[in-house]
């Protein structure tokens, strides 16, 4: 039987894959990493209109949560959003 706890620990790190290698609106690449710190970066401390993908938190800004966020789970990996040689 698979524990629960795991369950919730790789939706958490899920939570944190926001982009990957690709220019432009990149999809999440299975590992939280340079690209996804970046990605918060990008949109720091700025007010969005609509919500912006580092938004971790929902909150319409992209700030120090996010990216204590991100830095929380860097380097880990997300199973179900890993991507293959040709991609998804």
């Amino acid at each position: 039987m698979v524990d629960p706890t795991w369950h919730w620990i790789v939706r958490q790190i899920c939570k944190a894959d926001i982009a990957g290698p690709e220019e432009g609106e990149s999809k999440p690449d299975g590992k939280v990493d340079v690209h996804d710190l970046l990605k918060v970066l990008s949109g720091y401390s700025k007010q969005h209109e609509t919500r912006h993908a580092a938004d971790i938190d929902n909150n319409m800004l992209v700030d120090v949560t996010d990216l204590l966020y991100i830095l929380k789970h860097y380097d880990k990996e997300c199973p179900q959003q890993k991507r293959g040689f040709f991609g998804r």
